[in-house]
């Protein structure tokens, strides 16, 4: 791989879980801004309509520039849907940019199921339930 690979990297490629909704989100966690910014998939990750590769998208294949300090997060699906629709167990990632005129890069694993079986609250305020991953929900169908 072109570039460093860095011990404690600047960018980084994580996977939020958020009242039973996953993210991706590419961040820059350095003080001066990033160009160049690609994250390659080890394996595609399809999104909700079937038919998009996630990995496929601009905000992965071509960031030009990224600023201090900013997240961008991208949408993937339920946890319930994800698991569904047998995506991924493991997501691996390889991240490379540009920091000032340094190649930098480094390779992120996350284990998607994690989320698989994490308790989390079914819409906001008074009406409100809690909900538990998929096993729960289908055993009542």
């Amino acid at each position: 791989m072109p570039g460093e690979r860095t011990l404690d990297p600047d960018v980084i490629f994580d996977v939020v879980f958020e009242e039973g909704l996953l993210f991706f989100e590419l961040s820059n966690r350095a003080s001066v801004p990033v160009r160049k910014v690609v994250t390659v998939f080890r394996k595609p990750v399809i999104a909700p309509d079937g038919i998009t590769d996630i990995a496929s998208l601009n905000v992965f294949t071509k960031t030009e520039f990224l600023a201090p300090g900013k997240t961008i997060r991208v949408f993937v699906d339920s946890v319930n849907s994800y698991f569904a629709r047998r995506q991924p167990n493991f997501v691996h990632v390889s991240l490379t940019w540009k920091q000032g005129a340094k190649a930098m890069a480094t390779q992120i694993s996350h284990d998607i199921r994690v989320y698989q079986d994490l308790p989390y609250v079914i819409g906001r305020g008074d009406g409100a339930k809690r909900g538990v991953a998929s096993r729960i929900d289908q055993s009542r169908r």
